[in-house]
């Protein structure tokens, strides 16, 4: 039998309301751990309590797990939106979002020009239909 809904609410008795942060917090380390582990992922998790207390769980160190989500919304950041993000951007982080939009553009024209020739191709085969035998009696 399974366990019974509760209604999500703030909880009044601040004693209940102690027991169960304490509950969940240390779930919600547990699950972090597991995913860690299981998944190789780089994990960071913090949590306030509302007397201000800091609780906190790193699957390597806290600085790194910081500084490389600082990375990662400074990359999102300028993708998504890289008129206003180039103003802002530091000009040692250039290179490097330069070679991401490279590669990026070089991955789309690889596939208009696949795209490309195919039609091409299949211009040619539907325009001239006798090419194809022409050719394969040229090869042979």
């Amino acid at each position: 039998m399974g366990r019974g809904k509760i209604v999500i609410r703030r909880i009044d008795n601040s004693t209940s309301r102690q027991v169960t942060f304490s509950k969940r917090r240390n779930g919600i380390f547990k699950k972090a751990k597991e995913l860690a582990i299981l998944c190789d992922a780089e994990v960071g998790l913090m949590i306030f309590s509302s007397t201000g207390r800091l609780y906190e769980y790193t699957s390597t160190s806290m600085k790194s797990v910081i500084d490389r989500y600082g990375k990662a919304k400074e990359e999102h950041q300028v993708v998504a939106n890289p008129n206003s993000e180039l103003k802002v951007c530091s000009l040692d982080k250039f290179p490097y979002i330069y070679s991401q939009v490279f590669a990026c553009l070089s991955k789309r024209l690889a596939l208009l020009k696949n795209c490309l020739l195919r039609l091409y191709a299949w211009h040619l085969m539907y325009i001239y239909p006798t090419l194809k035998h022409n050719a394969n009696a040229e090869c042979a």
